[in-house]
């Protein structure tokens, strides 16, 4: 290369270096010439040595956390993974508790209905019950009335008969028969008078 094309390419290396910070103290490299620089060639020769070697410490410490950022990214991946598959699973138990409570909701539903029903039933029942309470209460007093008109009637048959075996013409104002009455027997006489 000719010297102008060895001083543009060192003035654009110098760029480069100040640019990434790897030039000490911001002083540039004189790569064209380096026995025109300050110190001699062998200053110039240190100064490159010292940059390659601050590049190649720079491009370890680079690998490392290039590493470990990369470590940090797998474990980073499997957790998500880890995440992902616990949160499928809450999603799946939560979309189980979900129909739960759908199928629970329609059950109550339901209940309610058939609650509802059940009390209209009962209160019909109820009033069912009422009404053949009171019929059988206005049963009972016409059988009290019918048993007591009976009593009062059987009482005055006997009467009657115990006055007719006695002798008795007329017994509490009722009338016998005056022909056929005293011939027939108890086992003749009609079934009323038994």
């Amino acid at each position: 290369m000719d010297l102008q094309s060895l001083q543009s390419a060192s003035a654009y290396l110098n760029n480069l270096l100040l640019a990434r910070g790897l030039l000490r103290n911001g002083k540039p490299i004189d790569f064209a010439r380096p026995g025109c620089a300050s110190g001699g060639t062998e200053a110039t020769m240190a100064k490159i040595i010292n940059l390659v070697h601050d590049m190649v410490l720079r491009h370890d410490r680079d690998s490392e956390q290039r590493e470990s950022i990369t470590t940090n990214l797998r474990m980073l991946r499997a957790e998500e993974s880890q995440r992902l598959v616990e949160f499928q699973r809450v999603q799946t138990r939560n979309d189980d508790l979900t129909r739960n409570i759908s199928m629970m909701e329609t059950q109550e539903r339901a209940l309610k209905a058939n609650l509802h029903k059940l009390e209209i039933q009962a209160r019909d029942l109820k009033e069912q019950m009422l009404k053949m309470k009171s019929n059988l209460d206005q049963v009972r007093a016409k059988c009290i009335s019918d048993v007591r008109k009976r009593d009062i009637e059987l009482e005055k048959l006997k009467a009657h008969v115990t006055g007719l075996q006695r002798g008795k013409r007329d017994v509490s104002g009722m009338k016998r028969p005056t022909n056929f009455w005293p011939l027939l027997s108890m086992k003749q006489a009609p079934r009323m008078w038994r």
